[in-house]
């Protein structure tokens, strides 16, 4: 099962939502363009505008690292003033485990499902 699943939590300070979403918006534009790997990334805001969900699907550990790599600049920005959480999905590799190790990523193993 190679394919990895990750959900990204934001928290957006009161206020600071209009200079998020430029910034949200930069990041899909880059992964649009240069991440082929990347099979789902769908952002979400919840009413108040003060959290943010982005529901991302990779092919690979491979193409999840590309990604990183790919929305650092805009992603880097917006934690000046947003936190960030992440969850993984499936089994990654080592280097990707270590890459996301640091940032607080919890990370789930596929137990069973359909």
């Amino acid at each position: 099962m190679p394919k990895l699943d990750l959900i990204a939590r934001f928290r957006i300070p009161e206020g600071r939502l209009e200079d998020f979403k430029p910034l949200a918006a930069q990041c899909l534009a880059a992964v649009r363009e240069k991440d082929p790997g990347t099979l789902r990334y769908d952002w979400y805001l919840d009413e108040s505008g003060t959290d943010g969900v982005v529901i991302e699907t990779y092919e690979s550990s491979e193409a999840l690292l590309a990604h990183v790599e790919t929305v650092q600049e805009p992603l880097g920005k917006a934690l000046e003033f947003a936190s960030l959480s992440l969850e993984l999905y499936g089994e990654p590799s080592r280097e990707l485990r270590d890459a996301l190790t640091p940032l607080g990523t919890k990370f789930y193993a596929y137990l069973q499902g359909l």
